[in-house]
């Protein structure tokens, strides 16, 4: 179980920079559900940004895109989490 002590020090409202991603693995993309579910548990709100199309096109296919809340960048991500 990975450690989320910044989620939980910004009481679980996180915006998560996906900038960097380019590959997302299976183990990923259960850090990324762990960590939401982490959110919702603590009475937060977990968005992503910064998705590159792949990714995008991943978390269609797994129907994830209706569970994350996507935002366009790092502002919309960080209004939607609050």
């Amino acid at each position: 179980m990975p450690s989320f002590a910044a989620a939980e020090s910004a009481s679980w409202k996180m915006a998560v920079d996906m900038s960097e991603v380019r590959f997302l693995t299976s183990a990923g993309i259960g850090t990324l559900v762990t960590l939401h579910k982490s959110c919702r548990a603590g009475g937060g709100k977990m968005a992503v940004f910064g998705l590159a199309p792949e990714i995008v096109e991943l978390l269609k296919i797994t129907k994830l895109d209706r569970v994350f809340t996507i935002a366009a960048d790092r502002a919309a991500a960080v209004k939607a989490a609050t």
